[in-house]
């Protein structure tokens, strides 16, 4: 197995569905938790394109998006990106 099947088994088979009893949503490497204020909170993991078979490299990137902002972003944009991430801004 390589070291990115491994990273991906992980987070599918441990990281998500821990996520998941922690109500947070989404698959794959990101996942969003809504607060009762509709607030947003976004962990990402992204693997490093150095990574080589044998070794992966990754990064988990937290995000917060107030839900003001998340409102200004919708008035402005029309509607928001169906995937909102840790990086998105305008």
């Amino acid at each position: 197995m390589t070291a990115q099947a491994a990273l991906k088994a992980a987070l599918g088979g441990i990281v998500a569905p821990t996520a998941r009893t922690a109500e947070f949503m989404g698959s794959g490497s990101t996942w969003r938790l809504t607060n009762s204020h509709g607030d947003w909170a976004v962990v990402n993991v992204q693997s490093s394109s150095s990574s080589t078979a044998r070794s992966v490299h990754c990064v988990i990137k937290l995000a917060v998006a107030p839900a003001p902002w998340l409102d200004w972003m919708r008035a402005s944009l029309g509607s928001l990106p169906k995937p909102i991430n840790e990086h998105f801004q305008r």
